[in-house]
């Protein structure tokens, strides 16, 4: 508690990353929140203190709370109570009722509790121009031009976190504006999200750093979509993070609070870089035929529903056809065998037209995508194996 100054809006981080010491700027509406927040222990010594395996009452504990276990005060975006809700684990259930200001708290207070941690869960720094961060371990890497981005899919539950990094571009001068200019360009424009979300901002190192966050549906599923952006000395860095479970919360807060910016590169122009969208995790299992599939759903639909659909599968097999749809989308889709009735078709954003374009008619392509199940046919008819969000890995 003591290392927490409400007056001039700081907090003191001890020991934090690299070993050092750091003050942090604390806005306004998250002093306030660690005001409500404190209330429910009014614990002397620690602002997030920890049962213990004792099971202590909070306002009597002699520990802090542990890096693992911020997501205990954020159990469906309550931060009214500080122990593990009845629907801890459960993704964004009653995401339409969370307030965006506790969201984009409860990522805040896991970012800082981040800073004061070892980063025991990531690996070494890697550099995106003048970015240097740490990216998270285990986790499926994708660069692209002047970006990069890490996925993890869960294959049990389904839940997913991706985080994207868009490398330095020129800033338009002002702070607000920028993230105005980022927060369309990634999220309204590509997932639907609203056009002014709730939002955070700090000061660090003479960058101006704002945050925000709102839920969308991204693939059928309700997520949350949280955009960083820093700003300062002509640039502006992204980072986006987009999960359906808010178990990669803390993880992409401790992401976040891993990035720091080589002043000495940031005077140099910026680079151009591919405005690329989120793409859903990457299948972990190997590639399967795509007559092999299609068998699958053919010898038992009902089966096949419950094995396959929502999950992201890589299937390789001979081109029949490349076109564009009516909505703009890419098709592709595969011949079919001669123990198969149906073809397997594929949806690519425009964003793969370059990747799509490689391929040829009658040649083999491997693709990956989320397979919806059987449709796609004249008058709403069976006639393909429909998967969507397709790239060409």
């Amino acid at each position: 508690m003591a290392d927490i100054d409400s007056a001039r809006r700081m907090i003191h981080v001890r020991h934090g990353k690299g070993g050092k010491d750091r003050y942090v700027p604390l806005p306004e509406r998250t002093v306030e929140l660690l005001r409500e927040y404190w209330v429910t222990h009014r614990n002397p010594v620690w602002m997030f203190p920890s049962e213990g395996r004792d099971h202590v009452e909070l306002k009597s504990s002699t520990e802090p709370m542990v890096k693992y276990s911020v997501q205990s005060i954020i159990p469906n975006g309550d931060l009214t109570d500080g122990r593990a809700g009845p629907n801890r684990g459960r993704g964004f259930e009653n995401w339409k009722i969370m307030k965006a200001s506790k969201i984009i708290f409860g990522l805040f207070v896991a970012y800082i509790i981040c800073l004061c941690l070892p980063q025991m869960a990531f690996s070494q720094t890697e550099k995106l121009g003048i970015v240097q961060y740490t990216p998270p371990k285990g986790w499926n890497r994708t660069p692209k031009d002047n970006v990069v981005a890490w996925s993890n899919l869960n294959q049990t539950t389904g839940g997913f976190g991706i985080i994207t990094v868009y490398g330095a571009t020129p800033s338009v001068g002002n702070p607000q504006n920028d993230f105005t200019k980022e927060w369309n360009n990634l999220v309204v424009k590509p997932l639907q999200a609203e056009a002014n979300p709730k939002t955070e901002t700090q000061l660090a190192d003479g960058w101006t750093v704002i945050a925000g966050g709102a839920s969308v549906e991204f693939q059928g599923s309700k997520s949350l979509a949280f955009l960083t952006v820093f700003s300062g000395f002509g640039k502006t860095v992204s980072v986006l993070g987009v999960f359906n479970d808010e178990a990669y919360m803390t993880q992409l807060a401790a992401f976040v609070g891993s990035i720091e910016m080589d002043k000495a590169a940031a005077d140099n122009p910026a680079p151009q870089r591919e405005e690329s969208l989120p793409q859903a995790p990457a299948a972990n299992a190997a590639a399967m035929h795509a007559a092999a599939l299609v068998k699958e759903f053919e010898n038992n639909e009902v089966r096949a529903n419950q094995v396959w659909v929502g999950k992201r599968v890589r299937i390789y097999g001979t081109v029949n056809t490349i076109e564009i749809g009516k909505d703009g989308r890419i098709v592709l889709t595969f011949k079919s065998s001669i123990t198969t009735y149906n073809n397997a078709r594929c949806f690519f954003n425009k964003s793969q037209s370059s990747r799509v374009a490689a391929l040829s008619a009658h040649k083999e392509a491997t693709v990956e995508g989320t397979v919806r199940g059987l449709g796609g046919g004249f008058d709403n008819s069976k006639a393909f194996l429909i998967l969507e969000d397709c790239i060409v890995p």
